[in-house]
C-alpha cells in the first residue's frame, strides 16, 4: 500500500499545476485534456523551476559557508512581524534583531553560488530549518508535531473551544512550513494565541450579576 501511494504521489504531482490551469473552465474536461506523458517528462526536466532545488541550493549554500542561524532566523521573524518601525523607528527594530537584519535566502544563494531561486518560488521549510540547524533541523517538525498533538489533546478536553479554535487557526501555518519556511510558523501561532486568548479570557469574564428586584409583600386579606 505505502509503495503503491508513493508511486501514485510521483505520478499525481507533476499533473498537479497542469491541471489547476486547465479545471477553470471544465474540472472533469480537465483529466482528459492532459498530456499525462508530456507532464510527467517535464517533471524532471533540469531547467524546469521547483522549489526542492531551492532547497537543495540552500542547504549547498549554508554547508559551504557553515552560515547556520541557529535559531536566529526565528526570533528575527517574530521582530520584523511584532515591531513595529513606523513607532519605535528602524534602528531600534534592526538592534532587536540578531545580526541586525533577517536573512533573505535568494540574496544568501545568490551571494554563495551566484545564482538566485526564480521569483516568486521558496526554499521550503527543508531548505530554511537547515539553513537554522543544519542536519537537526529535522527536529523542528518534530516539535511542531508535539505542539500539534498537544493542542488536540486539550481540544478534546471539556472546555476546550478554544484549543479547538487555535488548532484550526494554526494549521495553516503549519502546512507552509512544509511549503515555505519553518520561520513563519511561530510568528503564525503567537499571533492566534494571542488573539484567540484574548477573546477566550474575555469569554469567560462573569458579567456583574444586575440586582434582584424584590416585590413588596402584598397587604393581607382583611378578615370580618
Amino acid at each position: 500500500i505505502v509503495l503503491a501511494a508513493i508511486v501514485g504521489g510521483i505520478i499525481a504531482i507533476p499533473l498537479t499545476g497542469e491541471y489547476r490551469k486547465l479545471a477553470a473552465d471544465d474540472p472533469l474536461g480537465a483529466l482528459k485534456s492532459i498530456d499525462f506523458e508530456e507532464q510527467f517528462a517535464d517533471f524532471f526536466d533540469m531547467d524546469a523551476v521547483m522549489e526542492l532545488k531551492n532547497a537543495t541550493t540552500l542547504i549547498a549554500a549554508t554547508q559551504a559557508t557553515g552560515g547556520y542561524e541557529f535559531g536566529g532566523g526565528y526570533w528575527n521573524t517574530v521582530v520584523f512581524r511584532f515591531v513595529p518601525a513606523q513607532f519605535v523607528g528602524e534602528s531600534l527594530k534592526a538592534s532587536l534583531m540578531i545580526g541586525g537584519s533577517r536573512r533573505d535566502m535568494g540574496d544568501f544563494i545568490e551571494d554563495v553560488l551566484g545564482a538566485r531561486p526564480p521569483a516568486g518560488s521558496t526554499v521550503t521549510g527543508i531548505g530554511d530549518s537547515f539553513n537554522q540547524f543544519g542536519y537537526l533541523g529535522c527536529l523542528v517538525f518534530a516539535a511542531i508535531a508535539y505542539l500539534f498533538k498537544s493542542l488536540w489533546t486539550a481540544a478534546n478536553h471539556v472546555n476546550g473551544t478554544v484549543a479547538q479554535i487555535l488548532y484550526i487557526e494554526v494549521t495553516t501555518s503549519a502546512m507552509r512550513t512544509v511549503t515555505h519556511e519553518t520561520i513563519d510558523f511561530l510568528p503564525g501561532f503567537l499571533y492566534g494565541l494571542i488573539f484567540i486568548g484574548l477573546i477566550g479570557l474575555y469569554a469567560r469574564v462573569q458579567p456583574a450579576s444586575a440586582p434582584v428586584l424584590v416585590a413588596p409583600p402584598l397587604p393581607k386579606p382583611s378578615v370580618r
